[in-house]
């Protein structure tokens, strides 16, 4: 499987690090440069198989909104 690159790693960090506790969409995340995103499909395996891998810190998995979009707990 594909994993992110350290740069990639340290810029969604960098994002998650400026939120504050709530739960968020990967798009809400990315904020400004979700429109960069060429897969976001693709862009949230990746962050997920990170978290579990314990490689982004401060942010977990918290289920899924109605609209099935997958919805992350900013833990600080």
């Amino acid at each position: 499987m594909a994993t992110m690159t350290i740069a990639e790693r340290q810029f969604v960090q960098s994002k998650i690090n400026q939120l504050p506790r709530d739960r968020y969409e990967l798009s809400e995340i990315y904020a400004e440069d979700w429109k960069q995103v060429d897969c976001p499909y693709l862009l949230g395996r990746l962050v997920r198989s990170e978290i579990a891998a314990g490689r982004l810190k401060g942010i977990k998995l918290d289920g899924r909104k109605s609209n099935n979009h997958l919805v992350y707990l900013i833990l600080h």
